[in-house]
């Protein structure tokens, strides 16, 4: 549902309304939702068990709140299962064997307040090639000489895999194992750019 904003439904930035649209599903009549969270110090699960009604878009950050008063973490990330049946049949309740009519997404929380992109006017910098196996170069970034930047690198369970001084606008990923992670950039204590990065090969 982030799409127009970070330009990906898996990056939502810290404090933003995290929300499902799930419209495809007004045909059903019976929902299950849960979220597990993935991180460095967290490992929690909230699960609504089955309920009646048909809904078009859901306010996870709402549901995740209540009543544990929790909040979604920066680098942390959260896998989501949106599950439909209809009450009248019930196949995968009664008859697990069968498939399920099940969505799966997980969504990464970033820094800082600043919708996953730059602050100010500046113009935006971009990721290339993304998804990348060896070499990615950083567009529209130009480091100052004695910048002080930073690139920490973060898989979905919060790792951190890679952590390391940043000098020019090219970043090696060779070592880096295939997958999804978060590509974040400092100068200092000062936010510059956060992304998603996927490394295929």
């Amino acid at each position: 549902i982030d799409d127009p904003e970070t330009g990906g439904e898996s990056l939502y930035d810290y404090g933003e309304e995290v929300k499902i649209d799930i419209s495809g599903s007004k045909n059903y009549d019976l929902w299950w939702l849960s979220i597990g969270e993935e991180g460095a110090d967290y490992n929690r699960y909230k699960s609504n068990g089955w309920s009646l009604g048909s809904i078009e878009e859901y306010n996870l950050t709402n549901f995740w709140d209540y009543p544990y008063n929790w909040e979604f973490e920066t680098f942390h990330s959260y896998g989501v299962q949106f599950v439909v049946e209809n009450k009248a049949c019930r196949n995968g309740i009664e008859h697990p064997e069968t498939s399920w009519n099940n969505l799966k997404r997980v969504f990464v929380i970033c820094p800082e307040g600043v919708g996953c992109r730059l602050r100010g006017n500046a113009k935006e910098i971009l990721v290339a090639p993304n998804p990348a196996s060896t070499i990615i170069q950083l567009q529209n970034f130009i480091p100052e000489f004695d910048g002080n930047y930073e690139v920490k690198i973060v898989d979905l369970a919060g790792n951190v895999i890679k952590n390391t001084r940043l000098y020019t606008n090219e970043i090696d990923v060779n070592n880096l194992p295939e997958g999804i992670f978060v590509l974040h950039i400092s100068q200092g204590s000062k936010h510059i750019f956060t992304t998603k990065l996927v490394i295929a090969r």
